[in-house]
């Protein structure tokens, strides 16, 4: 369990906040459940009985498809010329309501290019996210984090579910790949601050030494984001293509404590945070 800290400074002063994040998942990285054949996931299969894998179980489609951590990993379509369909399914509990993020990484190294062939998150019947073959095209070169935030979690038990649907109409096959599914709550998430109505939340991690950006854009945008010191010197740097459900760390080893300014910039407008980078 780690701490999150935020720090956002208005016009009027500097807002400090620090608390416990809770991450809910009872197996955060499928090894528990593929190793054991059963655990807190349940998964479904149309032709493999699961989208569980590791290397022995399902092979690696000629390489590319292995998990972003540890053995096992899901793996969602897979079949090439026959209609597939498979879940990825974990109940949870959170103790409290509040606003929450569900983050895993995602990664298609066999592309159909069919826009029915898709693979969608969802919490308790309601979409979260979805990306079809043909969205796909910024997860096509390796694991890529994906967030999303989720704006009032209520208390009380819940379902996660990934759906992929491969529709065996591609010259392709449809290969997705999901890890390391992690879902965090708590009030020092601090997405409450600004980040619901912009789609972006910004924090820094103290024990990892990370700045991180999280979005949750309205469309596809291309971004640039720029963090200067007080003294307008360029400390660290990053263009974001595609940018839409994103999550860009910036390490903060060689930052001095102090106030930094975060500038977004999507090429038609600006959008200006300060930051207090705390040790």
């Amino acid at each position: 369990m780690k701490k999150l800290l935020l720090a956002i400074l208005s016009v009027a002063g500097v807002t400090t906040m620090q608390a416990q994040i809770q991450q809910l998942l009872a197996d955060t990285s499928t090894e528990v459940t593929g190793a054991a054949g059963s655990g807190p996931w349940t998964s479904t299969s149309t032709n493999f009985g699961t989208v569980l894998c590791d290397a022995a179980s399902c092979g690696t489609c000629g390489g590319p498809c292995a998990p972003a951590t540890g053995t096992w990993y899901a793996w969602f379509g897979g079949a090439g010329g026959t209609d597939e369909i498979g879940t990825l399914t974990q109940t949870f509990n959170a103790a409290q309501a509040g606003p929450a993020a569900l983050r895993f990484m995602y990664y298609l190294p066999i592309n159909s290019g069919v826009t029915a062939d898709s693979i969608t998150a969802s919490l308790d019947g309601n979409v979260l996210w979805v990306k079809t073959a043909v969205d796909s095209s910024q997860f096509n070169s390796g694991y890529t984090p994906v967030t999303v935030l989720i704006p009032a979690l209520a208390a009380g038990n819940h379902t996660v579910e990934f759906y992929g649907h491969e529709t065996g109409t591609g010259t392709n096959a449809f290969n997705a790949l999901v890890d390391d599914i992690t879902i965090w709550q708590g009030t020092g998430i601090g997405y409450t601050e600004y980040s619901l109505e912009e789609g972006i939340a910004i924090s820094q991690n103290v024990q990892e030494s990370t700045l991180n950006v999280s979005l949750n854009l309205p469309r596809e945008s291309d971004l640039n984001i720029t963090i200067t010191d007080i003294f307008g010197k360029v400390i660290a740097s990053s263009d974001v293509k595609g940018a839409k459900n994103n999550y860009i760390t910036f390490s903060t080893t060689e930052f001095a404590a102090g106030v930094y300014n975060i500038t977004i910039n999507n090429g038609h407008s600006k959008l200006n945070r300060k930051v207090f980078i705390q040790r």
